[in-house]
């Protein structure tokens, strides 16, 4: 007679899959109640300044033998609405990101969201002097042909990245990263 190998069967049936945690993100009204004033200048800005990246910075015309012909450039032709543009669209994901994370967040998220908020102004700024500088590059002779100057989308693009450091600001002021004045002591006065 055969003798029966002892080991224990083993099933070829697998388990269940265990279930996947399930990520839990808060839906847009949801976002918007967790918002500080400060969130919504920064979220704002940035939505307007990736707006501003498509319009024209700087505007052309030029008048030769009675006929013209104008020019516009946009605000993304140039290097700075380029890194412009990176800044608008990081602080929207870092800002998405803090409001996911509430006061789990790291510090290190705040600060590239300050960070690129300072950086958008500077890129604003960079720009108005870059657009107004190439207008008064023009030659001498050729001025009475050429007429030109910056253009809304410029302006609207220094606004945004202004409106993005104040916010920065004031989300730097919330966090208690820059301390208040109002718990500032005074040095008493000689009297």
């Amino acid at each position: 007679m055969d003798q029966m190998n002892s080991t224990p069967a083993v099933s070829t049936e697998s388990a269940p899959p265990a279930a996947a945690p399930i990520l839990s993100y808060a839906s847009p009204a949801e976002m918007l109640t967790k918002m500080s004033l400060a969130d919504k200048i920064i979220g704002g800005a940035a939505a307007m300044g990736i707006i501003s990246t498509f319009l024209p910075a700087v505007s052309i015309t030029v008048e030769f033998l009675g006929q013209k012909k104008s020019q516009s450039i946009s605000v993304i032709g140039d290097w700075r609405g380029k890194v412009g543009l990176l800044c608008f669209l990081a602080a929207v994901t870092l800002l998405i990101l803090l409001i996911q994370k509430g006061t789990a967040a790291s510090k290190n998220l705040l600060y590239g969201l300050l960070g690129v908020c300072a950086l958008a102004a500077l890129m604003g700024i960079f720009l108005l002097f870059g657009a107004s500088s190439t207008v008064s590059e023009v030659p001498a002779a050729m001025r009475e042909m050429v007429k030109g100057g910056t253009s809304f989308g410029t302006y609207l693009f220094l606004l945004c990245g202004l409106a993005m450091a104040a916010g920065g600001f004031l989300k730097a002021k919330d966090q208690k990263l820059i301390p208040s004045t109002a718990n500032v002591p005074t040095a008493p006065t000689a009297g």
